[in-house]
């Protein structure tokens, strides 16, 4: 019974051997339909996206600035309304709190709006990026023999020999670079190294 667990053993162990190997051997370009890429990385490090962090922060900056400013200057004019408050009738301190309430409100939803311009920049350069990222993914397509680009967070094991984030990040820095848009057209397109 001993020698037949180890024979099973040994057969298994021989089984799984040639696998492993084989898996060894892949080179770095593997012959599919498919390539892989890994989208949040790709953006996450591209010059485009480092740009659109640049701008998002500088505009939040300049938001949060106007906000403290704003908020001084009702901070100073709720001390006055409270000052008067002693001076007035009841019914007319009521009409001027009112009055600072709804415009107090009104300047919130305004700040609130600026907030969520700020955010949908950054989702409206996001599928930017991605829409000018076409060319791109096809021109990695044709260079792999691929017809397919999967998402890796969808697939649920690959190699790593089809991922071409790396290739399709440096080609993207390359020929998209910030993604800034220029004022003035530009004379000449950037060459495409085949």
């Amino acid at each position: 019974m001993r020698l037949t667990l180890l024979s099973l053993s040994a057969v298994a162990s021989l089984w799984f051997a040639p696998v492993q190997v084989v898996a060894q051997q892949v080179s770095s370009t593997v012959p599919s339909p498919i390539i892989i890429i890994e989208s949040d990385r790709l953006y996450e490090q591209s010059l485009f996206s480092q740009r659109v962090r640049q701008e998002q922060n500088a505009r939040k900056a300049v938001l949060l600035a106007e906000n403290r400013q704003i908020a001084a200057e009702l901070a100073e004019e709720e001390k006055r309304l409270t000052e008067q408050r002693t001076t007035m009738e009841a019914t007319d301190f009521r009409k001027l709190a009112d009055a600072f309430d709804s415009r107090v409100e009104e300047i919130r939803s305004i700040q609130d709006d600026k907030e969520l311009q700020i955010i949908r920049f950054a989702e409206e350069e996001r599928i930017r990026f991605f829409q000018e990222l076409v060319p791109v993914l096809e021109r990695i397509l044709n260079e792999r023999g691929a017809s397919i680009v999967l998402e890796k967070r969808t697939t649920f094991a690959s190699s790593s020999a089809l991922n071409v984030t790396d290739r399709t990040l440096a080609i993207a820095n390359g020929l998209l670079g910030d993604g800034a848009v220029s004022e003035e057209p530009e004379a000449t397109e950037p060459a495409v190294d085949n």
